[in-house]
């Protein structure tokens, strides 16, 4: 994939995320060889970006936030010591697939100094918005409980032992005023959340079923679909609206609850919000060589 700097970065920052995609090298083009975050991904996008990737281009105004968070693993390996493994890759071989994962930090011993932190606890360190912390009634990002589940398989595979699991999330975006107007918001731009484990059993069906669908998206030549979630589905919204309000007086999944609304409500109309794949549209390099990406469009679009 070819980095563009179409705005105008400075060149440090585009030569530091040359550098990184340096150090990641072809780990995701070997031979039956996937990394956890791709073992993770859609297998369509994988498979479509191993096969396009040369065509494939990126601009590094949309690569700033991942630099930033490239940044802090960096930083965690400058602090590495004895009571803890960081920023380093583990492997395994199952179902002639070798899977890898890099780990961000994994505490060998009990630290006194710090008597919330046990050994054998698995942590991720995310840098990502406050939205993402405290959307969905706060549950995780399915991703994430997968990545680490996976992680954890991946050490205990190598001998270590892990007894919890832990996302460092750091907020890009905090606000200290909002924090003061708004108990409910998070107090510190740092939060440590515990993530549910799987039992190995489990996590080991969940890495063959997803090898399998590599194994038939990569060798097979059969795309399967990207699910809703793959896609960061949004489906079709009604909001009735008014004239003299800038937000909506309700937002319905059906247009029906919209309508019946709209008509006891004095000069409300109903607006449609047409459902989208955010991903797709907006974070997707291969969208243009995905047709199930331009059949949805061309669908929208009639």
């Amino acid at each position: 994939m070819e980095l563009t700097n179409l705005y105008g970065l400075p060149q440090p920052l585009v030569a530091a995320m040359r550098r990184f995609d340096a150090l990641r090298g072809d780990l995701d083009q070997r031979e039956r060889s996937i990394t956890c975050t791709r073992l993770i991904d859609s297998p369509r996008r994988v498979a479509l970006e191993r096969t396009h990737g040369h065509a494939l281009q990126e601009d590094a105004s949309t690569r700033l936030w991942a630099l930033w968070g490239n940044a802090i693993h960096q930083l965690l390996a400058s602090q590495a010591d004895a009571t803890c493994l960081v920023e380093q890759r583990f492997t395994a071989r199952i179902n002639e697939w070798t899977l890898s994962g890099q780990v961000d930090r994994y505490l060998l011993q009990d630290r006194g100094e710090y008597p919330q932190e046990r050994a054998g606890t698995l942590q991720d360190y995310k840098l990502s918005s406050v939205w993402s912390s405290i959307h969905n009634d706060g549950q995780l990002k399915p991703e994430w409980v997968s990545q680490l589940n996976v992680n954890a398989w991946l050490m205990e595979a190598n001998g270590h032992p892990v007894t919890q699991l832990e996302i460092v999330l750091i907020l890009r975006d905090h606000a200290a005023s909002a924090a003061a107007r708004d108990p409910t918001y998070p107090q510190v731009p740092v939060l440590v959340l515990s993530v549910p484990r799987w039992h190995p059993e489990e996590t080991q069906t969940f890495i063959v079923e997803r090898l399998a669908r590599l194994e038939t998206a990569l060798y097979q030549g059969q795309l399967p679909l990207c699910d809703d979630t793959e896609r960061w589905a949004r489906p079709t919204a009604y909001a009735v609206r008014t004239p003299t309000r800038k937000t909506a007086v309700r937002v319905f999944a059906t247009r029906a609850e919209a309508e019946e609304l709209a008509q006891r409500t004095l000069n409300a109309f109903v607006e449609v919000r047409p459902g989208q794949s955010v991903r797709c549209e907006r974070y997707c390099a291969v969208a243009g060589f995905c047709d199930q990406y331009q059949a949805e469009s061309r669908r929208l679009a009639a």
